[in-house]
């Protein structure tokens, strides 16, 4: 299975066959499991930073430059209220952690897709209904998968579904307790 270019561009909307949603289901699931070996208080930091990224427009851009400048340098910066998320794309050892780090440029890239649907995602995830909502996106996604053109870039609303399913995903994973010390 190939691995997401390490670029911080959209990798969204680039040729994703929806053909093959399921491709699509397992591509998210990978970039999930990047976030599983977060300790709680990582998982706490980073939802209450990616949460505010739905509400505030000027959070998102900040964060996404955060991460850029990580990205370029490979140095950790706590100097932002972004500090605790990206401190925690490092391991015990100092080193960026690339599965995390995609994962959280995957969701940035995905909230920036959305639009209204980002309140969606809010909501749900202040109402404890984000399970139910990835599940709607998931049926609209089976239903859709043979009627979409080969091209998600070209059909906007099949763009804006793999970013909410992205952002979702993403989310739920960061509100899940961790698994303790379960393989």
């Amino acid at each position: 299975m190939e691995m997401m270019k390490k670029d911080s561009s959209s990798h969204l909307g680039k040729s994703l066959n929806l053909k093959d949603i399921r491709n699509m289901k397992e591509r998210v699931q990978d970039t999930v499991r990047g976030l599983q070996d977060l300790t709680e208080e990582e998982q706490k930091d980073a939802l209450s930073c990616l949460t505010k990224c739905l509400t505030k427009d000027e959070q998102l851009q900040d964060l996404e430059q955060r991460m850029s400048e990580v990205l370029i340098s490979g140095e950790l910066q706590m100097d932002s209220p972004a500090g605790p998320l990206i401190s925690s794309l490092f391991n015990a050892a100092g080193i960026l952690v690339e599965t995390r780090t995609e994962a959280i440029m995957d969701f940035l890239d995905a909230v920036m897709e959305l639009f209204e649907e980002k309140e969606l995602v809010g909501e749900a995830l202040e109402k404890g209904t984000l399970p139910l909502l990835k599940e709607q996106v998931e049926s609209v996604l089976d239903q859709n998968g043979g009627e979409q053109p080969e091209c998600v870039g070209c059909d906007p609303e099949a763009q804006i579904l793999h970013a909410l399913y992205v952002a979702v995903s993403i989310l739920l994973q960061l509100s899940e307790k961790p698994a303790s010390a379960s393989s």
